[in-house]
């Protein structure tokens, strides 16, 4: 659900001295969870605020239902992804930059557009529900430093490939319930 961009301008402005203060986490965390994507759009398309400058982490919620943002780069001093932060947004391409740490749960979850995803190589877990719903997701490469894969991690991604390099095989733990799905989609390649 999208407000329209006046709500915006007119919720940015009545709590402006959140922004002059850079103090962006918690701007986001007054703002209710449905209209966030509303909001980062708004930040991001309109405004020439370097925004993740200010911030150490993308709040829960973050771009949720964004409409705007296709295409993103999150830098490395993002070091957390809130729960459903990208949720059924309209994101095409994501790239994660070394530094950033930890998803949250269903982070990615309903993004149908999602095609492409370079997760950063600082990554350790792949959430529950990371890219369910993800349908026309068709790449992941898991970096080497992935130890577990959450349930449903990848559901309803039935076009996806996971390349994970071969030496990480026996290091990656997934539930029981994925596993056929995992073993049809993972594919370990040798990159020296």
């Amino acid at each position: 659900m999208k407000i329209s961009e006046e709500k915006v301008i007119e919720y940015v402005v009545g709590h402006k001295s959140l922004l002059q203060r850079n103090r962006l986490e918690e701007l986001f965390d007054t703002f209710s969870k449905v209209y966030r994507g509303s909001l980062a759009d708004y930040l991001l398309t309109r405004t020439a605020m370097p925004l993740f400058s200010f911030m150490g982490k993308l709040p829960d919620y973050f771009m949720f239902n964004s409409e705007d943002i296709t295409s993103l780069v999150i830098p490395g001093n993002i070091k957390q992804i809130g729960r459903n932060a990208f949720k059924d947004s309209a994101i095409e391409t994501l790239k994660l930059e070394d530094g950033v740490e930890i998803l949250g749960v269903g982070c990615f979850e309903g993004c149908k557009n999602l095609k492409a995803v370079d997760l950063a190589d600082t990554i350790t877990a792949i959430p529950n529900d990371c890219f369910r719903g993800c349908v026309n997701l068709t790449k992941v490469f898991l970096p080497d430093n992935i130890r577990t894969i959450g349930a449903d991690a990848f559901f309803g991604c039935d076009n996806v490939e996971i390349v994970a390099n071969y030496r990480a095989k026996d290091k990656i733990r997934a539930k029981k319930s994925d596993y056929e799905f995992l073993k049809q989609h993972l594919k370990f390649t040798h990159n020296d």
